[in-house]
């Protein structure tokens, strides 16, 4: 009986176990989009850190973005308000992976000691990349 509760317990532990999820990073940070290039149509807007922000809120599942963009021409992806927001691993892509209102918007690099936040459409020929200076 011991032998097939020790059995027991390690497939228990080994089954409550995944290595391969790791936990997401907080983004709970106000963000300010200073750049969106590529795309199709080979954008690449420079943006005033304030102008846009996007502030991720971990408690509720939302990115709260404040677009003060009055530039039409420029791509900057969101207009102001509430979107829902996950972030899960990819295992073809990457470990950061944020979905936005049910949009996928890309891979999520920090650098710069947490400064840049850079979110890469790896996933999309031509896709965007979203650079991000913390405020």
């Amino acid at each position: 009986m011991k032998f097939f509760t020790l059995i027991t317990s390690a497939i228990l532990l080994a089954s409550s176990c995944n290595g391969d999820d790791p936990s997401p990073v907080q983004y709970t940070n106000n963000w300010n989009l200073i750049n969106v290039s590529g795309g199709f149509g080979g954008f690449d807007s420079d943006f005033e850190p304030g102008s846009i922000t996007w502030s991720f809120n971990n408690d509720n599942s939302t990115i709260t973005v404040v677009n003060n963009n009055t530039d039409q021409t420029a791509e900057d992806f969101f207009d102001s308000g509430n979107y829902s927001f996950t972030i899960a691993a990819d295992e073809n892509l990457c470990p950061q992976f944020l979905t936005a209102n049910e949009m996928e918007i890309g891979c999520i690099d920090l650098s710069n000691e947490g400064e840049t936040m850079v979110i890469k459409q790896l996933h999309i020929a031509d896709g965007f990349t979203l650079t991000f200076k913390k405020s």
